[in-house]
């Protein structure tokens, strides 16, 4: 059955993240995301994503929530202060980490009560739907250009042809890739 997203906008996995509590580490965008999604449910927004969101989602979620703590591995406490510290500098992008000597992250495993509750609650929402394309090769290759045409990663590129499949104009996301080419996307980006 095919259903018109004319009232749709496409949430991303930032977004998700945002408002499901998992942002520990940045409460005001957790507040802004919570407020925007009332805002949508007030204005009867369908709310769009596809399975590759949920793949996001469950992975990034485990990610905010932040590193633990391995017993085993510790041998003493400034080891453990020291990868925080590197966590909250963000070093661990260019190298330097130290998951084999203090920290490391949860794994979904582990906060997997947690994801089950949030992915019931959006699944069970009546203006919540699961999305795939319509024809499924040829969605792929639409992503495919969408990488070349607009610069995006592949699951951006994904996200845009999912969108376009379906009809919809509108994302929730922070994503720069697509603020910086919206215009050209011919989609309205929403901001948190």
């Amino acid at each position: 059955m095919n259903h018109n997203y004319d009232n749709g906008v496409y949430l991303d996995a930032n977004f998700l993240i945002a408002y499901a509590g998992y942002s520990i580490k940045q409460s005001l965008l957790k507040k802004r995301a919570k407020i925007l999604f009332a805002k949508l449910l007030i204005e009867k927004k369908e709310f769009v994503v596809s399975s590759l969101v949920f793949d996001e989602l469950w992975y990034g979620s485990r990610k905010e929530i932040g590193p633990k703590m391995v017993k085993d591995k510790i041998k003493d406490r400034i080891k453990f202060q020291i990868g925080k510290f590197l966590e909250k500098t963000n070093w661990d992008k260019i190298g330097t980490r130290l998951v084999n000597q203090c920290i490391v992250n949860f794994s979904c495993y582990e906060i997997y009560d947690s994801l089950k509750i949030f992915t019931k609650k959006l699944l069970n929402s009546e203006n919540f739907y699961v999305v795939q394309f319509n024809d499924s090769k040829n969605g792929v290759l639409k992503a495919l250009e969408n990488i070349k045409e607009f610069k995006l990663r592949p699951r951006d590129a994904f996200h845009l042809a999912y969108m376009r499949d379906k009809g919809i104009k509108e994302i929730i996301t922070n994503d720069k890739d697509f603020l910086r080419e919206q215009e050209n996307m011919e989609i309205k980006v929403i901001g948190y």
